[in-house]
């Protein structure tokens, strides 16, 4: 049995304004980081993710890290988000 979530007003908000300013949105001039403020942060916030540390845990357990450097095949990558559990 799944149990039913709500789907949080603050996302419905941003659902709407994205649909509002959609062509904004697509165009090349809006930079990545306002992705990130605008959307992503407040995404993974009302997923539960403390993603500006308001606990103020150590870097060592933040469950959100922004662009974490991590070796991959042999190279370093920086993907833009790492979701932590207990600092794994």
């Amino acid at each position: 049995m799944t149990e039913s979530v709500a789907f949080p007003q603050s996302l419905r908000d941003k659902v709407e304004l994205f649909e509002r300013y959609e062509a904004d949105y697509r165009n090349t001039t809006y930079k990545e980081a306002s992705v990130r403020l605008n959307f992503i942060d407040p995404l993974l916030e009302a997923l539960g993710w403390d993603v500006s540390n308001e606990a103020e845990a150590p870097e060592r357990w933040k469950p959100v890290v922004v662009e974490p450097s991590q070796e991959v095949e042999g190279r370093k990558r920086a993907p833009d988000y790492a979701l932590r559990i207990d600092g794994e």
